[in-house]
């Protein structure tokens, strides 16, 4: 073996063992801190490797590219017209028992806010009851 491969493969284990070293010291600061183990933290060391390997071979990689030109506020691709997703069907109508119910629940929710309005003075009726209480 020459003296340069030897050199070479020293080098590349001693970044591997401060890699591993990295990334156990940071498991050990987070599950010491917040007594849960971070699982999503392989998949960070991960990201980083890939991101390193993409960096390596000449180009930017591309999930980063993609992720800084959404956080900017860039926008997707926009979509032709006939592969766009048809807008969600409206709801049906609340059957007459719910709608009324719900009517009552809205205005029983607007009496509290003018109690919590008026400082807490004055009538409130209850609404199982329909009786004022001061």
């Amino acid at each position: 073996m020459d003296q340069t491969i030897f050199l070479f493969l020293v080098q590349d284990g001693i970044i591997n063992g401060a890699i591993y070293a990295l990334a156990a010291i940071a498991l050990v600061l987070v599950s010491a801190v917040t007594r849960v183990i971070l699982v999503p933290q392989g998949e960070f060391i991960a990201f980083g490797a890939m991101t390193v390997a993409a960096l390596e071979a000449g180009g930017p990689p591309s999930r980063l590219v993609r992720t800084v030109h959404l956080r900017v506020g860039g926008s997707e691709e926009p979509t032709p017209p006939h592969e766009r997703t048809p807008p969600a069907p409206a709801p049906p109508a609340l059957p007459p028992a719910m709608a009324a119910a719900r009517q009552r629940f809205t205005a029983h929710y607007a009496e509290v806010r003018q109690f919590a309005a008026a400082g807490g003075r004055g009538p409130v009726r209850c609404l199982r009851m329909g009786a004022a209480s001061s």
